[in-house]
């Protein structure tokens, strides 16, 4: 008898559980979810915001749709997240790109290559700088 009460209990909490967890997801939208600890940290990048919007893969059948929510408002939603990408990669190092010697080779005083990830040539016989290119490896 204790047992029953017990099994039908966890199947009871196990049900509400699964109801709770698919009205959240319906309410925030398949595409995107809010992270509101007040600051985000890994090893590739660190955002100090008070509230991030972070996406998640969409799956191809719900790709239309994805694309149709985006768009709306004149690409307002694609505009929003190419802005979240500015605080991306800001504490990283570009020491190479800027020395004297290489500034010349990019061709953009604002766009460098990260020290971490950059494309390294094979230097050339005793030329300072014969190794650098504007370039990264992308993962």
């Amino acid at each position: 008898m204790l047992a029953g009460i017990t099994v039908s209990l966890v199947l009871i909490l196990l049900l509400v559980t699964i109801v709770l967890v698919v009205r959240r997801k319906k309410r925030h939208g398949p595409f995107t979810k809010k992270v509101s600890d007040g600051h985000i940290k890994d090893d590739s990048m660190s955002i100090p915001e008070s509230e991030i919007i972070t996406s998640r893969p969409v799956k191809l059948k719900d790709f239309p749709d994805h694309y149709r929510f985006l768009s709306a408002d004149s690409d307002f939603r694609f505009s929003e997240e190419f802005e979240l990408l500015k605080h991306v990669g800001r504490d990283k190092p570009c020491n190479a790109a800027d020395l004297p010697v290489n500034r010349p080779k990019n061709r953009f005083t604002n766009i460098l290559p990260y020290d971490h990830s950059r494309v390294k040539l094979m230097p050339s016989d005793d030329e300072e700088g014969s190794d650098y290119i504007n370039a990264n490896y992308i993962p």
